[in-house]
């Protein structure tokens, strides 16, 4: 068959195929649901086929680019999933991320352990052996900033601001936290031992505050305003520990990979963990700001949306997203 009596024979069929492929295109991506997936990959087949034939058989460079541009447009709407922004970000927070902390729970419970583990033993020791601790911990002058910051005469809660606008805490908490979390993920490059290490440190300085600010009797300032914004922002600390940890690991135990190839495999995983982290500390940093400071509602009511917040987020990472997996 010559090429003029190929073309005649099957261009409906590529029309159509491109036809197809046009609705793919473009920032506007048509649901693969609505595509009869039977119908496109018999044409898929069938023109795979032509463009072998035409190669095999010398036909014009013309019509093997047309053929071959045809298969590849084919090929990355059959493996690549035809989504927008906000269809991806929502398939991540309704079941990619919760999913991701549950395969690496293992990286997650150790990170909490070197959080956690150690702000307790030092506030046993603090509180238990000998209260001068407490000074080997924190400084003198900083303990003084923290009195200052959780004084029950103070018209707003937390960190001494510069501004009295609530939008620009929401700036510097957003700084803070993420430059935090960044730290612990980076520094597990260390083999892990460096996001192990910042874990520790901030469970230690956690734990120093909370057994002073108790025993001077700010408890109630200190934890109406930790404990709604903390369900989000100590989490997501963790994570970022559990992130950097991952990196650690790949360097430390590559198996029969390169440590280059093992650390590049880990990054692609950590880095989908980190952005949640991210989204969960720019919540937080909102709540901290506009929620956590105020002083209008009740101890009561503030407790109980942060016993809520809590709930939420155990539920969240516990059960979301599992019908999908």
């Amino acid at each position: 068959m010559n090429q003029d009596s190929f073309e005649q024979t099957r261009k409906a069929s590529w029309d159509s195929f491109a036809q197809v492929l046009e609705g793919f295109r473009g920032f506007v991506w048509r649901k693969k649901k609505d595509l009869d997936v039977d119908d496109f990959l018999k044409q898929y087949k069938a023109i795979n086929r032509d463009l072998s034939l035409a190669q095999s058989r010398g036909y014009s460079q013309e019509l093997i680019d047309r053929l071959n541009e045809l298969v590849v447009e084919g090929h990355r709407v059959i493996h690549i999933e035809p989504t927008n922004w906000w269809e991806s970000i929502w398939n991540y927070l309704s079941s990619g991320f919760p999913q991701e902390i549950r395969d690496a729970r293992n990286y997650v419970w150790c990170a909490l352990t070197a959080f956690i583990g150690p702000a307790l033993f030092v506030s046993f020791l603090i509180g238990m052996v000998d209260s001068t601790y407490l000074y080997s911990v924190i400084p003198s002058a900083n303990l003084e900033t923290f009195e200052n910051m959780y004084d029950p005469g103070n018209e707003k809660l937390g960190r001494t601001r510069g501004s009295s606008s609530d939008f620009s805490m929401f700036g510097v908490y957003i700084y803070n936290n993420i430059s935090i979390a960044l730290r612990q993920f980076a520094w597990g490059l260390a083999f892990g031992v460096g996001a192990l290490v910042i874990l520790a440190f901030n469970g230690i300085y956690l734990g120093a505050i909370t057994y002073h600010l108790t025993a001077i009797g700010y408890s109630t300032p200190f934890y109406t305003f930790v404990i709604a914004h903390g369900a989000l922002e100590l989490t997501a600390l963790v994570f970022a520990g559990a992130a950097g940890l991952i990196l650690g690991y790949a360097l430390l135990v590559p198996g029969r990979r390169t440590r280059v190839e093992a650390l590049s495999l880990a990054a692609q995983r950590a880095i989908k963990i980190m952005a949640g982290v991210i989204i969960m500390l720019v919540v937080a940093a909102f709540i901290e700001a506009f929620w956590s400071s105020t002083r209008v509602f009740p101890p009561a009511i503030k407790y109980g949306v942060g016993v809520v917040l809590w709930l939420f987020v155990i539920y969240y990472f516990v059960f979301v997203g599992r019908r999908a997996a």
